[in-house]
């Protein structure tokens, strides 16, 4: 019986290990089970972005005092987005908590608030209103990652898995650039 699920990463993690799914591809989060198998698809970097209405030298600083629409902490942007915020000692003013980055795109884009996302999660038409800065931290970054168990079995699953995502992966990167 083949199927496609969508869930939180650390859910599909749990499917994985358990073998209710053969792979998922997720967001990493340190640690990672040592009973599977990790192939990083890319990573990306985070950006704090609003409207130009919250300031043109809106910085990490500000998620003080400005209306932060936080990604919903128990999936694995939240708590790598958390990880950011507490290393820069920022505790940030929570209007949502929200757990889709279209969701969280739809209430910046209305205005209500400024949010920190993954750089491939903005819209194509940043410029168009925004305000966009990088999180500098360089240790503070999303993995997107192909994960199958770690037996014989799923071996050949894994390398046929991670060879057709490389390609659609640089395929799309070359789109971007």
């Amino acid at each position: 019986q083949r199927k496609i699920k969508s869930d939180l990463s650390n859910s599909l993690l749990r499917d994985v290990q358990s073998g209710s799914l053969d792979a998922a591809i997720v967001t990493l989060t340190p640690p990672t089970p040592a009973d599977l198998r990790v192939h990083v698809l890319y990573r990306e970097e985070f950006l704090l972005i609003g409207q130009r209405k919250f300031g043109a030298d809106l910085n990490l600083k500000q998620l003080e005092t400005t209306p932060f629409i936080r990604f919903e902490r128990r999936t694995g942007i939240g708590a790598l987005i958390d990880d950011l915020l507490a290393f820069e000692g920022i505790i940030p003013n929570d209007v949502m908590e929200l757990d889709t980055l279209r969701g969280i795109m739809t209430m910046v884009d209305e205005g209500f608030g400024v949010a920190v996302l993954p750089e491939r999660s903005l819209p194509e038409n940043r410029d168009n209103g925004y305000v966009i800065v990088p999180c500098t931290n360089p240790s503070t970054y999303r993995e997107i990652a192909l994960i199958t168990r770690k037996r014989p079995e799923t071996a050949s699953l894994h390398q046929a898995l991670s060879g057709i995502l490389d390609e659609i992966c640089r395929s799309e990167m070359q789109k971007m650039s």
